[in-house]
């Protein structure tokens, strides 16, 4: 640890500067000084390390506060508060080894709150009613409450690298899946709670949807009424599943939420909700709002059916009268056939949206992610759509993350990729550690300028922060390493990512890093 002093002052004397550049970096100096001082490199790096092990950094702050004794997590969700706190909540925290696969299991029911003004993340004032993983959640205004739904107690991940290799089955998933948790943030003085299904506290008729269907990774999208539209989450191709073909999961359902003049539920519809397509793995954003009607775009996870749909909610809607889910229309329809799963579509200005990622259906499997799935979606005034390809991704990607701090810059982080096993391309067992920054005046991706990115993880949460900084939470880099596995436990992976704050190469010497 400390007693490396004496060998890092050697090397800056022999001139060491700026070592994290590979031009800058000159191990003969390294070397030297390790000699003159003493130091057994294999002795420091090499040996192995308990756990819990104090390391030589772990009295300096990276700006996040990890609440002690909490597990990693995978698949959990982040919801942003009005007063730019995150709500963390569920994931899977285990992984075990079965025949041919891994289960991600022991899904959690904890909640935490990070708070960017401390950098402090702390445990939530009550648990879960279920606990549950790979759920989504959203944040009602007029109720200031946070609605979780779906999920599933467990997922698996087969060894196979040859087909896709994340699925749940449903015989194993629980119920979860149909049912919701509502958490109240501002209770006692902003530590929060979620809401006891058994107690007068809980607002609600029930605390079921109305089908049983497992919705696993759902798409959320709120309302202009306050009600919230939750669509697809069935199966989906890969190593042990097919295609959904249960009905009741292309059938969309809409909460309500409690008020002086409604009772809180999910509404009976009497398929009056259902959607072009069957879909899973799904993005959901929202175009607009024109007359009070929030409209909201549907993108992928679908083998069948239209590319993409919109939903323009109905003016009525609270007493039952829904609105109609249309097919999206293509400026050019031969330019764009591509149905990918796991994407991300992030908001951009006018009406513009940044499409990343995805593994795509093909042939009734989903192939393995590509660099070339990367594309500028343009929804015109008409509603009908333009896609052009963005150059620059390099690095194809699924269960990663994308997020925008003003609408004309996007970060994408991470995610599962693919690897290259001589002359095969298939699915990789470990997440990248590849970051791309996404212009909208330049309408293309770059690298960033200096060293500094994140650890490799996917599966993980990515929320914005007020200070133009993004909060990481959760994933894994590989599996069986990221979670606890037999008799090793990790801790809960937290990282604040300030891209902001990189300094252009042009300003390296002369304002970024001064002696």
């Amino acid at each position: 640890g400390r007693q490396l002093w004496p060998m890092i002052h050697r090397a800056w004397e022999l001139g060491a500067r700026m070592d994290g550049w590979q031009d800058r970096n000159d191990p003969a100096i390294w070397d030297r000084a390790m000699a003159e001082t003493g130091v057994d490199p294999v002795e420091i790096g090499c040996r192995d390390r308990e756990r819990d092990e104090i390391l030589p950094w772990d009295h300096l702050s990276c700006g996040v506060d990890r609440p002690k004794g909490a597990p990693n997590m995978m698949f959990p969700t982040s919801t942003i508060l009005p007063d730019g706190r995150v709500l963390i909540a569920g994931g899977f925290t285990k992984v075990s080894e079965e025949a041919g696969r891994f289960e991600l299991g022991q899904a959690s029911k904890r909640g935490f709150i990070y708070d960017p003004a401390t950098g402090i993340i702390d445990q939530v004032g009550s648990d879960m009613n279920k606990a549950r993983g790979a759920h989504s959640a959203v944040y009602l205004p007029k109720t200031k409450l946070v609605l979780l739904v779906g999920g599933a107690e467990r997922m698996y991940k087969e060894k196979d690298n040859t087909c896709f290799p994340f699925y749940f089955l449903k015989n194993t998933a629980g119920t979860v899946g149909f049912e919701y948790e509502l958490f109240d943030p501002a209770w006692n003085n902003g530590q929060g709670r979620f809401l006891d299904w058994t107690a007068a506290e809980w607002p609600d008729v029930t605390h079921e949807m109305n089908k049983n269907a497992r919705r696993v990774f759902p798409g959320v999208s709120l309302n202009n009424d306050g009600t919230v539209l939750v669509t697809g989450g069935g199966s989906w191709p890969s190593c042990q599943t097919n295609t959904e073909t249960d009905s009741d999961y292309q059938i969309a359902e809409i909460y309500r939420p409690k008020s002086d003049n409604y009772t809180g539920m999910f509404m009976e519809s009497y398929g009056a909700l259902t959607m072009k397509g069957m879909r899973t793995g799904h993005s959901t954003a929202l175009l607009g709002v024109k007359d009070k009607r929030a409209t909201h775009i549907f993108w992928g996870g679908s083998e069948d059916g239209p590319l993409a749909e919109l939903y323009t909610e109905a003016s009525g809607q609270m007493d039952g009268t829904f609105g109609v889910f249309t097919p999206v229309e293509f400026l050019d329809s031969n330019s764009y056939k591509k149905r990918p799963y796991f994407h991300t579509l992030t908001p951009l200005k006018d009406r513009r949206f940044l499409l990343v990622g995805g593994t795509l259906v093909k042939s009734g499997d989903l192939a393995i992610p590509s660099s070339g799935d990367a594309h500028l979606v343009d929804f015109q005034s008409n509603n009908k759509v333009g896609i052009s390809t963005v150059e620059g991704l390099e690095v194809g990607r699924y269960f990663h993350s994308a997020a925008s701090f003003d609408a004309d810059n996007v970060i994408v982080i991470g995610g599962f990729s693919s690897t290259v096993q001589g002359e095969n391309n298939l699915f990789s067992n470990t997440a990248t550690d590849d970051v791309r920054f996404f212009n909208l005046a330049t309408g293309s991706f770059q690298l960033p300028s200096v060293d500094t990115i994140p650890m490799a993880r996917g599966g993980h949460i990515s929320a914005p922060l007020p200070d133009d900084c993004l909060l990481m939470v959760g994933g894994a880099d590989v599996v069986h390493e990221g979670l606890e596995f037999g008799s090793d436990t990790v801790p809960l992976l937290v990282e604040v990512y300030c891209p902001s704050a990189v300094c252009p190469e042009s300003l390296w010497e002369t304002t970024c890093y001064q002696e």
